[in-house]
């Protein structure tokens, strides 16, 4: 038998128990949406002014589909004026591809872009994943005015010296970087330095872009120089490499389509090589 103490102590545990139990009965739900929550939130695909940190193969076709609501979504809804590229066929016409690299460059892409809109003609942009992110507009114009956009990767490295995860961080956070413009995801890609290797190519999923002309404009300052080596040197087919980086590059050009648009069809690397979402390969001139 019980004492009147025990039986009180007894009683008042019980209570106790009891109390828990109904606390964790409610809170059972509460703790049921906050697991799930957090679930999903590993399973996101987090866009910042850094290059993810994790990649894997849902986050990878992401980056190579279309584009999907983003803060650019409302230009490609947009009804602002788009330049259609040229319908050309380049087994007929004399055609050459002006490529650039390494932009965008708020300085000095913006006069290349106002170049080639005052000759009507096209080129190809291949970009740079850390810039672009902070220059959307540059990029929704490119495309606007008929340019082809390629990934150039995320911070231009060495392919050869850098592991497979590495080098698709940087393509997917490049191809993300340009999605989130609002424009839809890159079809070209060139490699750094135009170093390839079979790792690379066996992971990135689209055509290897190289050249045949080169000014070296990012070594020579004297836009007389460019642009001469660039007219004595093209030639129907060629893929002609430059950057939208520096002032002389952009009086090279003052100096150069005037002369080469009496000889030649200037239009996007997807043009000259009449290239589909499919193509793959390495491209390096039309003839």
């Amino acid at each position: 038998m019980l004492t009147r103490s025990e039986g009180n102590m007894r009683n008042s545990l019980f209570g106790r128990v009891q109390c828990i139990s109904i606390v964790a009965i409610l809170l059972l739900p509460l703790v049921g949406a906050m697991s799930k929550t957090i679930y999903a939130q590993g399973k996101t695909t987090v866009i910042s002014s850094e290059m993810p940190t994790t990649l894997n193969s849902e986050s990878f076709k992401l980056s190579f589909s279309s584009p999907g609501p983003s803060f650019g979504q409302e230009f490609l809804n947009s009804k602002e004026p788009y330049i259609q590229p040229r319908e050309t066929n380049c087994t007929i016409e004399n055609c050459i591809a002006i490529t650039f690299d390494d932009g965008p460059n708020h300085q000095y892409t913006p006069h290349i872009l106002d170049l080639f809109r005052q000759y009507d003609a096209r080129a190809s942009f291949f970009v740079i994943g850390s810039r672009a992110q902070f220059h959307p507009d540059l990029i929704r114009r490119m495309y606007r005015e008929g340019h082809d956009i390629g990934n150039h990767t995320w911070s231009h490295p060495m392919l050869d010296r850098i592991s497979p995860d590495q080098i698709l961080h940087e393509f997917n956070a490049t191809q993300q970087a340009i999605i989130q413009t609002g424009v839809p995801a890159p079809l070209l890609f060139r490699p750094p330095y135009g170093i390839r290797t079979q790792v690379a190519m066996s992971l990135v999923p689209l055509p290897q872009i190289l050249w045949n002309v080169d000014p070296k404009d990012w070594q020579q300052k004297d836009p007389n120089v460019i642009a001469q080596h660039v007219i004595t040197h093209s030639q129907t087919g060629s893929v002609i490499v430059m950057h939208d980086t520096s002032y002389s590059t952009v009086e090279a050009m003052k100096l150069a389509l005037p002369e080469l648009q009496k000889r030649f069809t200037l239009v996007t690397v997807r043009d000259m090589f009449d290239m589909t979402r499919e193509s793959r390969g390495q491209y390096f001139s039309l003839q």
